[in-house]
């Protein structure tokens, strides 16, 4: 199935009726079934398989098919989630040519968002309109441009440079991909495709193919513990024997052995991942720190490299990349970090985003012990922490009321906030299982914090408060502004001498580590201010 430069005989256009046009959602595999019409396929979302003819094509974001009357197909759901698809049917009335014959299966599409575009509107601007009859006319017209556009957008892969066919590759390496059908995305024949993919690239297409897949499994063996089959096949492979030929053909070694060589290098540029590593008891090959005096600085097996202080993490990010691909790290590992940013720490290293706000600590624990090969320790790390939480819940009940509501405030940034369920809020709430004010619940699982008002604070029914101030001037103002208000003696906390000034560290930092801490010094803290109010209280006798 191939495309050419020509999709229709403009003369033809009038002849062609759209008879259906439709959004999906499928949640569930579909069966096979033949076709009446030509059928155009517009895939928005999802991951799956669309078999035509049984002949298996991958599903992805932006993806396009044309498929003619006769065919047979059918989709496979791969993943957990909805299948986003636009269906367009349309026939040739009185037309008996093979203009179709050119232009059946996946569309390459030089300009995939427009094409699109286009067929979001066929879809769904017909329905705008309240004349029935207008409708059909909107619909048709919609169609016209759609199949215009594919026209011309074909025409502009055929005249476009050899970029089109290696974007195809780094983009499709999965698939089942052969010099014909990259050399007709271009126009050109399967030899001049050849020599002119091979001047611009330095290699011949398929010798390309097998470089993009053979990285992408080098990344798969160094990021995850995924079984060799498995790699195979998720870069293109089927039989795993024959990926692992070409693997050690290519690399010198088998995959097998590279996985088990290629860890050592680690470079961690996640501050809070730091406190795992050290409860797994392993050293990376170089960590990103920061605190409040110093800034960012970059520990290595060396010295530390230092970054100019008060800039964040995005403003030293160019420099930092500087500095990681002087050391020729192995793997890099990174959190939540915006799109460019990731895609750049892959040009230096096989990079592992490891999602800070949708996995809680201790996945976080977990994901490193499998990079690291300390599952084991990571179980029993855990397994002790439990033991040792459970035993710190039991004591602090010595000290505190259990109905006593806890609230935790941070002041930085020019503003008042309420922290949640996670950092510290993760160890007072869940492990010590202790109670919070009401306002935590308006916080989200994913979210540690939100912005509160200093009327806010006042209102509050808090036994316990937290307090937690940045360093800066403004910060120590919005403290004096909170603790001289005539309201603040008014907060129950306060009425009781329960307030707690903290250091934001290790109190805010969300590690295996920290948290093991926090549990002895929570402890400690409501041990030592009973024993004050006991002290005081008699002495006042």
């Amino acid at each position: 199935m191939t495309n050419q430069p020509t999709v229709l005989n403009p003369k033809e256009l009038g002849l062609i009726e759209c008879i259906h046009a439709s959004h999906h959602l499928l949640s569930q595999d579909m069966k096979s079934y033949k076709l009446v019409n030509y059928t155009f396929l517009f895939f928005k979302k999802g991951d799956g398989d669309l078999y035509i003819n049984e002949k298996r094509h991958f599903i992805k974001m932006n993806r396009f098919f044309l498929l003619h009357p006769g065919m047979t197909m059918r989709i496979a759901n791969k993943g957990e989630n909805l299948i986003h698809y636009y269906h367009i049917e349309f026939r040739k009335v009185h037309v008996h040519d093979s203009t179709f014959n050119h232009l059946q299966g996946p569309i390459y599409a030089a300009h995939p968002s427009a094409l699109a575009h286009h067929t979001e509107n066929l879809v769904h601007k017909p329905k705008m309109e309240g004349n029935q009859q207008l409708k059909k006319l909107r619909l048709q017209m919609l169609t016209y441009e759609l199949i215009y556009f594919l026209h011309t957008d074909q025409h502009t892969i055929s005249q476009s440079n050899i970029k089109i066919a290696e974007e195809f590759i780094q983009t499709h390496y999965q698939e089942d991909i052969n010099r014909d059908m990259l050399a007709s995305m271009t126009g050109l024949s399967p030899s001049h495709f050849s020599v002119r993919f091979k001047k611009e690239t330095g290699r011949s297409p398929m010798d390309y193919l097998t470089h993009i897949r053979i990285e992408k499994a080098k990344e798969l063996l160094t990021t995850t513990n995924d079984r060799l089959k498995g790699i195979a096949k998720s870069v293109g492979y089927q039989d795993e024997f024959y990926f692992s030929r070409i693997f050690k053909k290519v690399s010198g070694i088998p995959p097998t052995v590279y996985s088990q060589t290629k860890r050592h290098r680690i470079v961690n540029l996640v501050c809070a991942f730091n406190g795992h590593f050290h409860a797994l008891n392993h050293i990376p090959f170089a960590s990103l720190n920061n605190n409040a005096v110093e800034g960012y600085r970059l520990y290595t097996h060396k010295n530390p490299i230092y970054f100019s202080k008060g800039r964040g993490i995005y403003e030293i990010f160019h420099s930092l990349l500087d500095k990681l691909a002087d050391m020729n790290p192995d793997l890099i590992i990174c959190g939540d970090f915006p799109a460019e940013f990731e895609e750049s720490t892959k040009h230096v290293a096989p990079t592992i985003n490891i999602p800070w706000a949708k996995q809680d600590w201790r996945g976080h624990l977990q994901q490193i012990a499998q990079l690291i090969g300390k599952e084991e320790e990571a179980a029993k790390w855990l397994n002790e922490y439990d033991e040792k939480a459970h035993t710190a819940a039991n004591n602090v009940r010595k000290y505190i009321n259990p109905v006593d509501k806890i609230m935790i405030i941070r002041i930085y940034a020019g503003q008042y906030r309420l922290y949640g369920k996670r950092n510290i809020g993760q160890v007072l709430y869940n492990d010590l299982k202790l109670t919070p004010v009401e306002e935590v619940k308006q916080i989200g699982k994913e979210m540690n914090q939100q912005i509160f008002t200093l009327d806010n604070i006042l209102k509050s029914k808090a036994d316990h408060l937290f307090i937690m101030t940045s360093p800066d001037k403004y910060s120590k103002q919005l403290l004096r502004q909170l603790v001289e208000d005539k309201k603040w003696p008014n907060i129950p906390a306060v009425a009781k001498h329960q307030v707690y000034h903290i250091d934001n560290m290790p109190w805010l930092e969300y590690s295996a580590y920290a948290h093991e801490l926090l549990l002895e010094r929570s402890v400690t803290l409501f041990k030592e201010h009973a024993l004050r109010t006991n002290n005081s209280t008699n002495t006042s006798i």
